[in-house]
């Protein structure tokens, strides 16, 4: 046989066996047990932590989510305000070109009225005044020209749609 049991080698086996059991729980055991369980604790409060920062950062995450949503909305608000108010705008800026354009023609044609007013107060002035010399030329100087003026503003009188209009 390969192995012999030799019994005081045992024997001195044992007892070296348990007296390195009693040294390292007398020295050594304690001190091991309280590292293993100081890096248990250690380990578990980094856990702690770090489930309560990942709680904290999704409460961080959910109130910028609202706020961004919140954000959202008053942009959109914002922008419709300012749609409407373009709207508004627009149709103020409209309908005052149509008002300057309503009184500019109204103008216009008031001015208009006005110099064909006076073009025909001038045309029958001319016309008086030829009448008179050519009525000055066929009767002599029979007529003065105070005369001869009356009776062609008398005629003129006469017209139809002309005795409104003065001469």
């Amino acid at each position: 046989m390969l192995i012999q049991p030799e019994p005081g080698l045992a024997i001195w086996t044992i007892i070296t066996f348990l007296l390195l059991v009693f040294v390292l729980g007398k020295f050594a055991w304690k001190p091991i047990l309280a590292t293993l369980q100081e890096r248990e604790q250690t380990i578990q409060r980094s856990l702690d932590e770090a489930k309560q920062a990942r709680d904290a950062a999704e409460s961080l995450m959910e109130k910028n989510r609202a706020i961004l949503a919140d954000a959202q909305n008053q942009a959109n608000e914002l922008l419709e305000n300012a749609r409407r108010d373009a709207e508004v705008r627009r149709a103020d800026i409209a309908e005052q070109a149509r008002q300057e354009a309503e009184a500019l023609l109204t103008r216009s044609r008031e001015e208009i009225q006005r110099q064909q007013r006076a073009a025909l107060k001038e045309i029958r002035a001319e016309v008086a005044d030829l009448a008179i010399s050519a009525a000055s030329c066929l009767v002599g100087e029979g007529l003065d020209k105070d005369q001869h003026r009356r009776l062609i503003d008398e005629y003129f009188a006469t017209l139809p749609g002309q005795a409104d209009r003065p001469s």
